[in-house]
């Protein structure tokens, strides 16, 4: 059977509706006073190229927004030899590297999103490490 709203907002007023709850409710009292510590200020995104990139950027981006935070975005591009001391290998790997941008760059252009663009190489989790510890970055996605 419903409850009258005068029921309700009675309820209300009384604090009652926390303690009735059937479900967890997180309040924070004086929440307008609370200043968050450890805001991030730098956000890095890590991006592979997959059509999925251009929804990722934008997530990324209005995260970063909303946290009044720098954007910056990586992505590790293909190792095409360990040892890249032939010019003929370096140069391929440059190719590789500048096919990688334009295609990052292009994705990233779709979403609407402008933040730096680093492209790497190397082992993924490792490039993105280093990267996040070299900027200074405090959240990585």
């Amino acid at each position: 059977m419903a409850m009258p709203v005068s029921q309700s907002i009675d309820r209300l007023r009384h604090g009652q509706v926390l303690h009735d709850a059937k479900c967890p409710v997180w309040t924070a009292t004086h929440a307008e006073e609370q200043q968050p510590t450890n805001m991030p200020r730098t956000i890095l995104c890590a991006l592979d190229g997959t059509p999925k990139v251009s929804l990722c950027c934008r997530w990324a981006s209005a995260f970063s927004q909303q946290m009044a935070a720098t954007l910056k975005l990586i992505h590790v591009a293909a190792r095409i030899s360990e040892a890249l001391a032939l010019p003929s290998e370096a140069e391929i790997q440059e190719e590789v590297n500048q096919q990688a941008r334009a295609k990052i760059e292009s994705l990233k252009a779709s979403a609407g999103v402008e933040a730096a663009l680093q492209i790497t190489l190397g082992s993924v989790a490792e490039a993105v490490a280093d990267a996040a510890e070299q900027q200074g970055v405090n959240l990585s996605s």
